[in-house]
């Protein structure tokens, strides 16, 4: 086993990285992108890309989705079964690395992929989007954020290649963890082949106020 899977392996174990209450922006996304019919809800596939915890797979499950999720971490696999299971809810549930999806061309109704994309480089990112894009249907809808060249990580660490640092911030837990940054332009050429593109940034500030939190919230559709 690699060392970057071991970390996120042991990162997935403390009850601090398994937050409990989804994302707004996640909630946001499903409200306004699918029908409020259950019936049809139930006939719709989503796949979160990264579930680590399953704070998102449980706001699918609960709101009739058909659910598929997975993660790179088999810990995070094994915790997500666990907070379905406290609910009594069950989705289809795999280990696997974003840039490589264990799925057919066009399967998914809808994705997401929260708080993972941006653990790589350039190639590692392009790739994962790309596999986002071949697995939703024409039409798919996708959610994705990423950190802008604004937060406060940038440039703090070894650069590796253009906007990718390895991580040398203490107060986090991403210390010795690649990071990819991106600016406006990035984003629209990264996600080119969808149709259509809205953008959205979001900034949360720390330690006083000391700290910028920048994320591109990103939904597109095939």
């Amino acid at each position: 086993m690699n060392k970057s899977k071991i970390a996120w392996n042991k990162l997935h174990m403390e009850q601090r990285f398994k937050p409990r209450y989804p994302s707004e922006s996640v909630v946001r996304f499903m409200n306004s992108c699918f029908p409020a019919d259950l019936k049809k809800r139930n006939k719709t596939n989503i796949l979160d890309i990264g579930c680590g915890g399953g704070r998102h797979v449980k706001l699918f499950k609960e709101n009739e989705f058909n659910v598929y999720a997975g993660d790179y971490s088999k810990i995070g696999v094994e915790e997500t079964k666990k907070f379905l299971d406290e609910y009594n809810l069950t989705a289809k549930l795999k280990v696997f690395d974003m840039w490589n999806l264990p799925w057919g061309n066009e399967y998914f109704d809808g994705a997401i992929s929260y708080g993972v994309y941006y653990y790589t480089d350039q190639e590692g990112m392009r790739s994962s989007i790309d596999e986002m894009f071949r697995v939703l249907k024409k039409g798919g809808k996708g959610f994705i954020n990423l950190r802008t060249k604004d937060d406060y990580r940038f440039n703090k660490g070894e650069k590796m290649k253009k906007n990718t640092f390895k991580l040398t911030v203490h107060d986090t837990n991403e210390f010795g963890m690649i990071m990819h940054f991106l600016s406006i332009d990035d984003v629209y050429e990264y996600f080119s082949l969808f149709q259509e593109i809205y953008v959205e940034k979001n900034e949360l500030s720390s330690m006083s106020s000391n700290l910028c939190h920048s994320d591109w919230l990103i939904t597109v559709v095939k």
